[in-house]
């Protein structure tokens, strides 16, 4: 049932969008461009532990300085070379990349042409975040 609902997960990824949080926060930097830069504290892959030990597959995200990718089963889909491919289309609105960042939370929207995708990650830990927007726990394992 759990790889269920994190293969739609997945699917929800990759073909729709969730709603924003608007509300207020004590963030120490908020910024909108093309790039997508998560702080330091969240670099890494985090994977969902329980997945991981019953099935040994991988399913959660990868942060880099300059990315943010989902990992399910042994698929990465990542956000930097999308970006990068939308803003090379002729005649096209460029992507935009919002972002907001403390010392233990990472909001990030993307937005390509008309879909926008949210990602709100709380850090619990040094070695476990929470996904806000599904419950989600991950631990690092790199």
């Amino acid at each position: 049932m759990k790889k269920l609902l994190l293969m739609a997960s997945a699917m929800v990824f990759t073909l729709s969008c969730s709603s924003s949080d608007d509300s207020s926060s004590n963030n120490s930097n908020s910024n909108s461009s093309s790039k997508i830069t998560p702080p330091a504290w969240i670099q890494g892959t985090w994977v969902d532990k329980d997945t991981y030990d019953l099935t040994n597959y991988k399913v959660g995200y990868i942060f880099r300085a300059d990315d943010i990718c989902m990992l399910n089963i042994s698929h990465e889909t990542c956000w930097k070379e999308s970006i990068n491919l939308h803003n090379n289309v002729p005649n096209s609105p460029k992507a935009i990349v919002n972002e907001s960042i403390s010392d233990t939370e990472y909001k990030c929207s993307i937005t390509l042409a008309s879909q926008t995708i949210y990602y709100n990650f709380q850090k619990i830990s040094s070695n476990t975040i929470k996904n806000i927007d599904n419950g989600g726990i991950y631990t690092k394992i790199n």
